[in-house]
């Protein structure tokens, strides 16, 4: 890719997480939760992002599945932002309906 991979973004994502507890075919189940894994030259750096809240019942979504902490939308938001070189509050507004998302550029993209 040469120079081109300064200017990538491959950002892939999961809709479900998954619950703490295993099934009887000893995997687990659909729950709440999110994950998603970036790549490529604007991604800020190599990292874990994450407001990990622990996996203690009273810590759980609904005291079964992984909490997800972060609106996964503020990472769609922030990625559309820095690739299309858009001001984050007009993607937040126009794109997202104005919902309350957090912007994340600067932590996780080359900005």
């Amino acid at each position: 890719m040469g120079e081109s991979f300064n200017n990538t973004l491959v950002l892939t994502l999961t809709e479900f997480g998954r619950t703490i507890k295993q099934n009887s075919g000893l995997g687990t189940e659909h729950g709440y939760g999110t994950a998603v894994l970036m790549a490529g030259g604007l991604v800020k750096k190599a990292q874990i992002y994450t407001d990990w809240p622990g996996l203690k019942r009273k810590e759980r979504f609904e005291g079964r599945d992984l909490n997800s902490t972060i609106d996964a939308r503020s990472i769609y938001a922030s990625a559309m932002s820095t690739v299309f070189d858009v001001d984050f509050n007009l993607i937040r507004d126009k794109v997202f309906w104005g919902e309350k998302l957090q912007n994340l550029s600067d932590k996780l993209f080359k900005v």
